[in-house]
């Protein structure tokens, strides 16, 4: 079931064309990542999918409904990069005064407060007031936020940041765990290491327009059909050595530095078995052999350099 679409989407600030033609489809439990610069309209997508902005032309439908309708208010739920909570309040009673703006009854309110702050840590400051908080603090009150109202949706930007290393494994666990409970969420970040082994599916934007977009490992492919695999042999390869291994199919680039080979594999061949019993055939011992995947922020450094 698609959850998010975009057609032809535009935006546009005065004479700044924020947003060109965009075009997106998200389906439902997806963990989607949006990566790109500063400046690349990310936040911006962001707002027009919540509702919170206007397009200059285009549509944008959320749960098959235009983005803002009323229906959607309390199945979606978005976190800016910053949110000012009213610094007076203790966390506690924020959380509360937002529970009560989506109309959620207390006995859920307090049971959804306790659980969430227990998962991000927060249960012993809940009582304070906000104004004491740190910017770690601040940041996993505003995750609590994003899921006080239990919703299908939910957009969060840059949602890792001021979160030290044990938070932000707890935050990929809650994102994990509701992706599995059927919400479907979509992250912008420009942290790339975080979405590495996060997201199901991914979308690069520059320059305010799409350079790609579907499965994480669609375009992973698109921008690197390769991996490398590194080979620490107990001796000096031989030329025949390198030819057998040459014949191997996939087997390309072979680059050799001492008893170090590094090949060239395609991106979804992984023959490493086969180079195995050539190595021992030819009565060599390999004393490691390791295949390197291509990192998200090099695939993002490739599409982004390809564009400018």
């Amino acid at each position: 079931m698609t959850i998010i679409q975009a057609f032809s989407l535009r935006k546009c600030y005065g004479n700044l064309e924020a947003l060109k033609n965009i075009n997106l489809q998200i389906e439902e439990s997806e963990l989607h990542g949006l990566v790109g610069p500063n400046g690349a309209g990310k936040t911006t997508l962001l707002k027009l999918i919540a509702g919170v902005l206007k397009p200059t032309s285009g549509e944008v439908k959320v749960l098959g409904l235009p983005a803002g309708h009323p229906q959607t208010y309390h199945k979606l739920s978005f976190l800016p990069e910053y949110l000012n909570f009213p610094r007076h309040l203790t966390g506690r009673e924020a959380l509360l005064f937002y529970s009560d703006l989506y109309d959620i009854p207390r006995p859920d309110a307090l049971r959804r407060i306790d659980e969430l702050s227990s998962q991000m840590g927060l249960e012993e400051a809940l009582d304070r007031h906000i104004s004491s908080y740190s910017r770690g603090m601040l940041q996993r009150l505003g995750l609590i936020y994003a899921f006080l109202n239990d919703p299908e949706v939910v957009l969060l930007d840059e949602p890792a940041t001021g979160l030290d290393p044990t938070y932000r494994m707890k935050l990929k666990e809650l994102l994990k765990r509701k992706s599995r409970e059927k919400r479907t969420i979509l992250i912008s970040s420009h942290v790339l290491s975080e979405l590495e082994n996060l997201v199901d599916s991914l979308t690069i934007i520059s320059k305010g327009q799409i350079i790609a977009s579907g499965g994480r490992e669609e375009v992973i492919r698109r921008f690197s059909p390769y991996n490398l695999l590194f080979i620490e042999l107990n001796k000096l390869p031989t030329e025949k050595f390198l030819r057998e291994l040459e014949k191997i199919s996939g087997v390309s680039d072979i680059k050799v530095d001492g008893r170090n080979i590094v090949v060239r594999l395609p991106y979804d061949d992984d023959v490493r078995e086969e180079i195995s019993r050539t190595i021992y055939t030819l009565r060599f011992l390999p004393l490691s052999i390791t295949m390197r995947k291509i990192s998200l922020e090099e695939v993002y450094l490739k599409a982004v350099g390809e564009k400018h």
